[in-house]
């Protein structure tokens, strides 16, 4: 967890911002009816009234928001900190919004019973970055040479958030998952600028050779259809410091950029192993209950699921198949308790109006945006026509309702198959959602969040908390914040602020 001191309430801020209202404890914001004070459950994840959280690690793909939701579970973040994925077992930290389709590792509470949980940290776990040299649209893109599988699940975004069509010549960050042939699959791609990092080029793979020191080394990195011999004659700099890489490893390669790269060699400045014994290896080692999904593997003699090893305890396994496994991780190795074979896009199922259907989306937010069969949460257009609603319905459904909506993510929208619509008396308990936004118009009751093309009023109160971490209150500060729609107002209970100057697109 971060540090208590740096949550504190308005009161402590008397002297904020030349020029700017000062913040004072005050009661719910005008237009609110209601007041957050004395929340004994506002720190519960979702603000559910108990919550039941077990230690835990999580690795996988991020498939909803509104917190994040990963291998099924909701965590919260705004108490987390997130390691940037160029120096994830370092002191950088990242400041932008996570995203559907990111890959992370995080460590933190769980309670599975309620499919909640609360990240203390997150490590994001980086995959290929370049210059797009060839195209196909939903099939495979290349990338300094590696190639990268796409399907219909890989999301696409711009630097605004804005769905894109990568071609020839665009500059983009991909993550993803590695496959049991080596290939890396594209969960996520990303248009962005050079400038926003200090490697421009990346490789995903699986070290073929043992490698014991990295100073002149040559280490054999399969990506699939192609091989790179990675650091021939130069030092490469190994993350985590001092990882045995003899054997099989998952390994990010990083360099300057592409003109290092020359024919089948590559001069690389960082070799990052990825492996899951070393991206859940927390201060203090790995423990407590874990859940995992990768591509089952075996040597004859130890089966891996993700590159972790398992116990299998009567559980059985294909090599080269997805699985999501569960259990505790003990030096290293993960005795099953729970084992799913899973397909690329982890469909869930749920009853829905009396027959089955099914998602691998889900998304916890407030409503804007609202015409027709169309609205927009979390900063995702939502496409309602073919949704079971459990509770409201569209005709009721109004700007500024919290939702829970279960869906497929296709082309940018998400197809919801099932809309919960939300309501509590008890100043937002079990509808509490986390947003990250702009802020602006501070004032000594509250400000103006912009998230995406979505503008929440939000209301301070006397029990909300700061995190200034990372910058001072100002307006134009990038925040997370975590709170309840009460009306047309989103009542603040946590803020975090993310960066100083804004966030940029990753």
């Amino acid at each position: 967890m971060k540090n208590p001191v740096k949550y504190q309430k308005i009161v402590a801020h008397a002297a904020v911002l030349a020029g700017l209202s000062i913040l004072q404890a005050c009661g719910g914001g005008s237009g609110s009816s209601e007041n957050p004070s004395n929340l004994s459950s506002s720190d519960n994840p979702g603000g559910v009234a108990t919550y039941a959280g077990v230690q835990t690690s999580y690795l996988g793909t991020i498939t909803g928001l509104g917190s994040i939701v990963v291998n099924g579970v909701r965590f919260e973040t705004t108490s987390a900190t997130v390691m940037d994925s160029d120096e994830l077992y370092g002191l950088v930290e990242y400041s932008s919004p996570l995203a559907l389709g990111m890959t992370v590792a995080l460590h933190g509470s769980a309670d599975e019973a309620q499919s909640l949980g609360s990240a203390s940290k997150i490590r994001l776990l980086g995959g290929v970055r370049g210059t797009v040299s060839a195209f196909v649209s939903g099939q495979a893109m290349t990338i300094g040479g590696q190639t990268v599988t796409l399907n219909a699940s890989t999301l696409y975004a711009d630097a605004t958030g804005q769905s894109f069509t990568p071609q020839a010549g665009s500059y983009v960050n991909v993550y993803g998952v590695m496959q049991a042939d080596n290939s890396f699959l594209a969960t996520r791609v990303v248009s962005v600028s050079a400038t926003n990092f200090s490697f421009d080029a990346a490789w995903r793979g699986q070290s073929s050779a043992p490698v014991s020191a990295v100073s002149g080394i040559t280490l054999s990195l399969s990506t699939g259809p192609s091989s790179f011999s990675v650091c021939p004659v130069v030092s490469c700099t190994l993350e985590p410091a001092g990882a045995d890489l003899t054997g099989l490893h998952a390994v990010r390669v990083l360099a300057l950029d592409d003109s290092q790269r020359s024919g089948s060699s590559l001069i690389a400045t960082k070799i990052q192993v990825l492996d899951a014994t070393q991206v859940l290896n927390w201060a203090g080692g790995a423990s407590g209950q874990t859940k995992i999904k990768g591509v089952a593997t075996t040597d004859g003699t130890q089966w891996a699921i993700g590159g972790v090893p398992v116990l299998s305890n009567g559980a059985s396994w294909t090599p080269g198949k997805f699985y999501e496994v569960r259990g505790a991780l003990t030096n290293g190795v993960l005795s099953v308790t729970r084992s799913e074979q899973e397909g690329q896009e982890s469909y869930r199922s749920i009853t829905a109006g009396g027959s089955t259907s099914h998602y691998s989306n889900e998304l916890f937010g407030s409503v804007s945006n609202l015409q027709g069969n169309t609205m927009t949460v979390q900063g995702t257009t939502v496409d309602v026509s073919q949704a079971y609603f459990e509770r409201g319905s569209l005709v009721t459904l109004t700007n500024g309702a919290y939702v829970e909506i279960k869906g497929v993510m296709t082309g940018g929208v998400l197809l919801a198959s099932k809309v919960d619509s939300k309501t509590s008396t008890v100043a937002g308990q079990g509808t509490r959602f986390e947003v990250y936004g702009m802020v602006s118009n501070w004032s000594a009751s509250g400000f103006s969040l912009a998230s995406g093309n979505t503008v929440y009023n939000a209301v301070l109160g006397s029990q909300t908390r700061i995190d200034q971490e990372h910058g001072q209150l100002a307006n134009g500060r990038f925040f997370e914040v975590k709170g309840y729609m009460s009306g047309a107002d989103f009542v603040a209970l946590k803020m975090e602020v993310k960066s100083a100057g804004g966030h940029r697109a990753y």
